[in-house]
């Protein structure tokens, strides 16, 4: 298994709890290093004078930028080892192990945030359409819960409940028990009148005498 060197574990924890999860689990799978985390407004300011950032620092801040409000940095810089910047593919490599991990924990519970990939800044899966690559580059963005994930916690959290079967579990438990017509008919009507008083919204006397007809 590969490891983080000191330096890489260094920057790692000036970042978000969360990007470090993302990253500790990626270091499991290929060899990466991470070149910066937290970055000052003066650092930031460099960068963009260089043409290495396209964010100012002062009118438009870095995820990377930390202030005494925001101590951990919600960006984060990581190159696949051996270092070969010629070698693209390696990038879009790490890019792929690193989304995939965050859906992995987004889905487990584990992080709250979604990862925006500097090599897809849109998210869109099209690797055309950029005006600007950073390819190392990683940030947490607000993550919106799909509805096929949240269905999937709800389900998890319901087979941890004990059975309950309430009131309308007895009706169902009713109809289908092997009960003489008769006796039936009272039992449904006699808890579907406990319901009534129990319930809020009222249950009207003539639609108790259209359903012991229908019974």
């Amino acid at each position: 298994m590969y490891k983080f060197s000191k330096k890489s574990q260094t920057q790692l924890e000036t970042c978000h709890k969360d990007i470090q999860l993302i990253c500790s689990e990626a270091i499991k799978i290929i060899d990466i290093k991470v070149t910066e985390g937290a970055r000052s407004q003066k650092r930031q300011i460099e960068l963009f004078k260089k043409g290495r950032s396209k964010l100012d620092g002062v009118t438009k801040f870095s995820k990377h930028q930390v202030t005494k409000e925001k101590l951990l940095s919600s960006a984060i810089d990581i190159l696949p080892c051996p270092v070969d910047w010629g070698d693209k593919k390696r990038f879009f490599f790490v890019a792929g192990i690193m989304k995939g991990i965050t859906l992995r924990l987004l889905e487990e519970g584990r992080i709250t945030h979604a990862l925006r990939w500097g090599g897809d800044w849109n998210s869109n899966n099209n690797f055309e359409d950029q005006t600007f690559n950073d390819l190392p580059h990683f940030e947490l963005i607000e993550y919106n819960e799909p509805m096929i994930i949240k269905k999937n916690k709800d389900m998890q959290k319901d087979k941890k409940k004990k059975p309950s079967l309430g009131i309308l579990g007895l009706i169902g438990t009713a109809i289908t028990a092997p009960i003489p017509h008769a006796i039936l008919v009272k039992v449904f009507v006699k808890i579907l009148k406990i319901l009534a008083k129990s319930s809020k919204n009222k249950i009207d006397d003539k639609i108790v005498a259209g359903i012991e007809k229908v019974l």
